[in-house]
C-alpha cells in the first residue's frame, strides 16, 4: 500500500525528483509486471501535467534523468513499455529545449512582455484575444506576434480557442510569475456582476451626509471600488479583510446612522490598509459609488 501511495504521489505531482526516484526504485524491486504498469501510469500522468502547465523550471532536467533511468531499467524487464518512457522523456527533453532559448527572466525583460501579463491577468475571464492584446498595446501584426510567440512559448500563456474566436490566458507558471511580479487577478466575474446588479438595483442616495439604510450597500460600493478601482486582493482572505475593516467603522446597533461624506472616504481607505492619502482620483472613485447623481 505504501507503494501504491508513493506512485499516485508522483501521478499528483507532489513529490520531487529524487524522492521519485527513490519510489520509483523501490516499487520496482521485485520486477511485479503489474506494478511496472502501475509506474509507468505514473510517469505518464506526471508528464502531462508538466505539459499541460507549460513547465520549463530547471527542474525538468531531474525529472528527465529519473524518465531515462526507469526506461533502461526497463529494457530488461518489457520492452515495449521502456519505448513508451522513452517517448516521455524525449516529450520532457522537447520542454527542456525550449526553456533554453526561452528562458523566463531573460523574456521578462523584453519590451511588452509584461504588459501583455498584466492585460491577462486583470482581463476579466482571465482571457483576451489578439486583436485586443494589439490595441491595447499598439503593437502592429509583425511585433505582436513576435511578443506572443515568446510568451508563449516561454510557457507563460497559452493559446486557447473559445467557440471561432482564439484568445490568449495565462498558464499556471504564467500565474505564478504573475502574483511575484505583483501583477493581482481581477475580481471574478460572478463576483463583481453581483455587485454590479447589486448597485444598479439600490442604488445610495446623494447628500451632504450619507444615511445607511442598510449600511451593508455603502459597504458593497467600497467593496466593489477596492477590487476594481484599486487593485485589492480578489482571494477570499482579501475579501474577509475589506468586510471586517468596513464592518468594524460602520455596523451599528440602534437606530440609522449619517456619516459626512470625507468619514466614507476614510472607510474607504481603512479598509483598504496600504491605499495612499495622497490618491484623491481614487477616493473620487469610491464616492462616486457612494452617492450617485
Amino acid at each position: 500500500m505504501a507503494t501504491d501511495a508513493t506512485l499516485d504521489d508522483i501521478a499528483l505531482g507532489d513529490v520531487a525528483p529524487a524522492l521519485a526516484r527513490a519510489a520509483l526504485s523501490k516499487a520496482l524491486r521485485e520486477g511485479d509486471p503489474r506494478t511496472m504498469q502501475k509506474a509507468y501510469a505514473a510517469v505518464r500522468a506526471w508528464v502531462w501535467k508538466a505539459l499541460d502547465g507549460r513547465r520549463r523550471d530547471p527542474e525538468l532536467r531531474e525529472w528527465f534523468d529519473v524518465l531515462k533511468r526507469l526506461a533502461a531499467f526497463l529494457r530488461t524487464k518489457d520492452a515495449a513499455l521502456a519505448e513508451r518512457v522513452v517517448a516521455l522523456h524525449e516529450l520532457v527533453q522537447e520542454s527542456i529545449a525550449v526553456s533554453e532559448r526561452f528562458p523566463v527572466q531573460s523574456v521578462l525583460k523584453r519590451r511588452h512582455v509584461r504588459d501583455v501579463l498584466k492585460m491577462l491577468v486583470s482581463a476579466p475571464g482571465g482571457r483576451v484575444d489578439r486583436a485586443g492584446i494589439g490595441s491595447g498595446l499598439g503593437l502592429k501584426q509583425g511585433n505582436l506576434t513576435r511578443v506572443l510567440n515568446m510568451v508563449t512559448e516561454a510557457g507563460l500563456a497559452e493559446r486557447a480557442a473559445y467557440g471561432k474566436q482564439a484568445e490568449f490566458q495565462l498558464t499556471r507558471a504564467g500565474e505564478a510569475v504573475c502574483r511575484s511580479l505583483g501583477f493581482r487577478k481581477a475580481a471574478p466575474d460572478w463576483e463583481a456582476g453581483t455587485w454590479r446588479a447589486r448597485g444598479a438595483a439600490a442604488p445610495l442616495p446623494r447628500k451632504d451626509a450619507l444615511e445607511i439604510l442598510p449600511t451593508t450597500r455603502l459597504v458593497e460600493a467600497v467593496q466593489r471600488q477596492l477590487f476594481e478601482q484599486a487593485g485589492y486582493g480578489s482571494d477570499r482572505a482579501s475579501v474577509q479583510a475589506v468586510k471586517a475593516a468596513a464592518g468594524r467603522t460602520l455596523f451599528t446597533k440602534g437606530p440609522p446612522v449619517k456619516r459626512p461624506a470625507g468619514q466614507v472616504v476614510g472607510v474607504a481607505r481603512e479598509a483598504h490598509g496600504s491605499w495612499p492619502t495622497s490618491q484623491p482620483q481614487a477616493a473620487a472613485l469610491l464616492l462616486s459609488e457612494a452617492f450617485h447623481d
